[in-house]
């Protein structure tokens, strides 16, 4: 008998230390059961308190917020107050976070006329916290995230803000940075393409003039709070990086030609441009001036996507693979060996305060706490989100994470977002 009881301690621990705590509960409770009918009080004891010990450092459900229909992306406000939650037949809902109240519902199917899907597949909260960025899906073989075809909402109303046009007559698709700027696109008459960029508040003010667009299908990136935009052409020979405050060329990169682009980021302050290929090759280009370094990465693995942290201190880079790596930006080092999420691609996000790794794939979401002082990372929770095979919807999207509320949420092909409170170590 107590060698069955410490067979399933054994197996209970071992789920802990995967970061399954939830595994572990069946049998701990099998064993306290017996131990109880067994009269053994001081077993029957020590169980209890091993349940209570788990149970406090699970994830806890808090709450579901109903969305009525199959969810697609999810994102928490910088504030921790607030939830959007973009769904499969292209409506963009917002929710509070404390109470699981409704603000509001909008439908931007007819706000752009770039992509034919409803489908939201990204969420982005303003810097200010005047507005939501909402993305549908792109291409596989685009690099991530495309920059095309985004809808901006009033958080206050969620009304659809669209340009006027006097500023972009035969308006198509936009592309908006959390910091206020925006590049929109329009065709004339004649069926030639036209950008600009433009300051959204107070009233889409043009930063320069129009600009022709030879490219049919250019994939764009804007630098989260500077007036500054990358440019990939659809042919992928080269990145295109504008001068300050307008579309106007400043540099171009050229790319190799034995990988393709699959990743970019600007760091927050958007003086580097982070980009990866399908080789596993990491590149940091400084803005300004178009000089590169490349990451003493040994991986040759392709890049799925990158995330920095607030402070731009680390960079996370998801790979092909389900492997995940944090990498120190000032030393070109990683912080610990490399951890695998799952066996594709996935999103990761970190943060330098709390000293926490999120990844999340459409299947799900993982919480992980990075060492201290050397060592390895430590798989802290895994929360699951739905099946990975609905409707073809990707793996970017599938969750987000609020550090500073410890609040976890995934989304589900149910219509329900579930709301999880998290106990990460104390960093």
């Amino acid at each position: 008998r107590e060698q069955t009881w410490n067979v399933r301690g054994n197996s209970a621990w071992e789920a802990i230390r995967n970061g399954h705590p939830f595994d572990a509960i069946p049998p701990l409770l099998a064993n306290l059961q017996e131990q109880t009918n067994a009269r053994d009080a001081s077993e029957a004891r020590e169980n209890r308190v091993r349940i209570a010990a788990v149970l406090a450092q699970s994830p806890r459900l808090i709450d579901v917020l109903p969305a009525g229909q199959p969810i697609t992306s999810v994102a928490v406000d910088p504030n921790g107050r607030r939830i959007a939650i973009g769904t499969e037949r292209g409506q963009v809902q917002l929710f509070d976070a404390y109470d699981g109240s409704r603000h509001w519902v909008a439908e931007p199917a007819d706000a752009t006329h770039f992509w034919q899907t409803q489908r939201i597949n990204v969420l982005t909260f303003s810097n200010d916290g005047r507005y939501l960025i909402a993305g549908r899906p792109w291409s596989r073989r685009a690099a991530h995230p495309s920059g095309q075809d985004q809808v901006l909402i009033e958080l206050d109303s969620g009304r659809v803000r669209l340009p006027p046009a006097s500023r972009c007559p035969g308006f198509v698709d936009a592309s908006y940075s959390p910091g206020g700027y925006a590049v929109i696109r329009c065709r004339d008459a004649s069926g030639k393409r036209w950008g600009r960029l433009v300051l959204i508040d107070p009233d889409w003010s043009p930063l320069g003039p129009l600009r022709r667009i030879d490219d049919i299908n250019p994939l764009w990136q804007l630098a989260p709070h500077g007036p500054q935009v990358a440019q990939l052409t659809s042919t992928v020979s080269h990145l295109e990086v504008s001068k300050p405050g307008t579309l106007d060329c400043g540099y171009r990169i050229a790319l190799p030609s034995s990988a393709l682009l699959r990743a970019w980021a600007f760091n927050p302050d958007g003086t580097r441009l982070t980009i990866g290929f399908g080789d596993g090759q990491v590149w940091l280009v400084e803005a300004g001036s178009g000089k590169h370094t490349r990451l003493a990465t040994q991986s040759g693995v392709g890049v799925a996507a990158f995330s920095y942290s607030a402070d731009g201190r680390w960079l996370a880079v998801a790979r092909d693979n389900g492997q995940a790596e944090v990498w120190d930006v000032a030393t070109g080092r990683t912080l610990a060996d490399p951890v695998r999420h799952g066996d594709g691609p996935f999103s990761a996000s970190v943060d330098s305060s709390n000293g926490l790794l999120f990844t999340a794939d459409s299947q799900t979401a993982r919480l992980w706490q990075l060492p201290r002082h050397g060592g390895d990372i430590t798989l802290l929770a895994t929360v699951p989100i739905g099946s990975p095979h609905y409707g073809g919807v990707p793996w970017y999207g599938a969750a987000a994470y609020h550090p500073a509320q410890n609040l976890l949420v995934p989304r589900l092909i149910d219509g329900q977002a579930r709301l999880w409170r998290v106990r990460p170590q104390a960093a």
